[in-house]
């Protein structure tokens, strides 16, 4: 891997003066009148590290806030706690579905350091770690050096990307991923493709693919690219190198597929939740339009995190197209794992939406700071005041919000401090009910926090027959202090279940006192 201050060969359609990367230092920036001195430091490869760094304290920051676990963490942590490296071969209970090489690394934290929050979030937290000075890299690759570092901090600034960075769940090791894949890629188009790097190059394709489930689309699309490049321009030499790593990658996957990728495509349950993600076909119809429309501005809005999708999508379109006429190889690599990711999606292989395509939010960046480019290159005159201002209109919101939630970290199903406010607040004789969502994070709480199974009573689920809620609520009349526990409740069927069993507990007894936090909340009831 290059250095920062490495000067890598560009590309064969690459214009040197379009490289961050080839434009050498001039000994006297710095030197001249302010504004001179200005741009020197913006462009200084100083300015980017400090980038990294602020965008890892970002996510460092976020982690140690430690927040609590929530229903769908929970489920992969007691998966990953509860089984051995090999269990963790077979299918996940609760329809949970992550990559082996995940699965495996995170068990290898429980086992180093314990099973805490901060260990089962180890493994994410380095791939958000990684995934910032991957970015730089990739970025240097595709960007001029005047767009470059507004890139990288949007990157920093995501707000999809640091919440993931402390998540149980694999996306945030899905963009790393795509990231080492992509630098691999276009190591292929630049770069002498020696056999030692195709090595190199075979081995991060391999183990990225048991690592992230979307690391094909980024393999297979680049790497079909890099081929197709190298054989129109007839360089048989390059030609060999690239189908030496492709057939490792595609035996790497063969192996993956057979293991556990083969019956997540077939999960019913699965298929049925992501429906509205699985692109129309034949994609050429009205129906199919719109479902481009909306969809690319939920995309762009979550999980990539700007403020002004429409704006946003414009300046991918405008990247993309400024890409594909000038630099073409680069565009070429970038569009490509997005294409194959669409068609799996046509073929309800793999769902096209939310955190699922969070590995293409490196690519959405990326396209639409290339449109920045354009506009600052190609609009004579105003072309650098108009490109200011659609970076900062990019950057302005996403970096507003991460500096708030420095001092506001972010937070979801905080149902550790309900159950501790329950654990303080107990007297003996008090019964405990869980609504059944509260089920799992209470099987992985309770040893923790000093409950047992026989200390409280655990509710069904009952969304297609609400009243069994009201039928157990009843068997618990007659004691003077029971605790009602909710978190995760369900608002689907046209019932938000939680204030369903509340508006019949304030009609069968007496509210005593309530703890409510975010999506979790504790109520104490006189039910004599």
């Amino acid at each position: 891997m290059s250095t920062i201050d490495d000067v890598p060969s560009p590309g064969p359609d690459t214009n040197p003066e379009d490289s961050c990367t080839s434009v050498e230092r001039d000994p006297e920036a710095g030197k001249g009148p302010w504004p001179d001195r200005l741009l020197a430091a913006y462009r200084s490869p100083v300015l980017l590290w400090l980038l990294v760094a602020f965008g890892a304290g970002l996510r460092i920051a976020q982690y140690l806030f430690n927040r609590s676990l929530w229903v769908d963490e929970s489920y992969i942590a007691l998966n990953v706690i509860e089984r051995s490296f090999g269990g963790l071969l077979e299918p996940l209970f609760h329809n949970q579905a992550a990559p082996i090489g995940y699965l495996w690394a995170s068990r290898l934290a429980v086992d180093l350091f314990g099973t805490s929050e901060y260990a089962l979030r180890l493994v994410p937290l380095a791939g958000g770690v990684a995934s910032i000075v991957l970015f730089l890299y990739v970025g240097r690759r595709v960007l001029s050096r005047d767009v470059l570092p507004g890139a990288l901090l949007l990157f920093a600034v995501s707000d999809r990307l640091i919440y993931y960075a402390s998540e149980v769940k694999q996306y945030s090791t899905d963009v790393a991923v795509a990231l080492a894949l992509l630098l691999c890629v276009l190591q292929l188009i630049g770069d002498d493709v020696t056999w030692r790097r195709v090595v190199l190059l075979s081995t991060v394709g391999a183990m990225g693919i048991w690592v992230s489930h979307p690391a094909i689309f980024v393999a297979a699309g680049g790497g079909l690219s890099v081929f197709g490049i190298a054989a129109w321009r007839r360089d048989w030499p390059r030609v060999a190198r690239i189908s030496a790593s492709g057939a490792v990658w595609a035996s790497s996957f063969a192996v993956a597929f057979v293991v556990s990728v083969d019956r997540l495509t077939q999960n019913t349950r699965h298929l049925k939740y992501w429906a509205s993600t699985f692109m129309p076909t034949p994609p050429f119809t009205i129906e199919a339009a719109r479902w481009f429309r909306t969809t690319a501005l939920e995309v762009v809005e979550d999980p990539g995190g700007v403020a002004l999708p429409r704006l946003a999508v414009a300046a991918i379109m405008v990247g993309l197209g400024y890409l594909l006429l000038f630099k073409r190889d680069a565009g070429l690599v970038l569009i490509a794992p997005v294409l194959l990711c669409l068609t799996a999606s046509g073929l309800h292989k793999y769902p096209f939406g939310n955190r699922l395509v969070l590995f293409l939010v490196p690519t959405m960046i990326l396209l639409a700071f290339a449109g920045v480019e354009a506009v600052l290159e190609r609009i004579p005159r105003i072309g650098a005041i108009s490109a200011l201002a659609l970076g900062i209109a990019l950057v302005a919101s996403p970096a507003v919000g991460a500096l708030r939630a420095v001092r506001s970290p972010r937070e979801h199903e905080e149902v550790r401090a309900v159950l501790e406010y329950v654990r303080d607040s107990r007297r003996p004789g008090d019964v405990i009910y869980l609504y059944y969502a509260v089920r799992f994070p209470m099987r992985y709480y309770a040893p923790r926090i000093g409950f047992s199974e026989a200390e409280y009573t655990l509710g069904k689920n009952s969304r297609r027959d609400p009243e069994r809620y009201l039928s157990e609520i009843d068997a618990l009349r007659g004691h003077d202090r029971v605790w009602i526990v909710f978190t995760h409740a369900t608002r689907k069927l046209g019932l938000d279940e939680q204030q369903y069993i509340l508006e019949y507990l304030d009609g069968i007894g007496v509210r005593l006192e309530a703890r409510n936090e975010v999506d979790a909340a504790a109520y104490l009831y006189d039910l004599r």
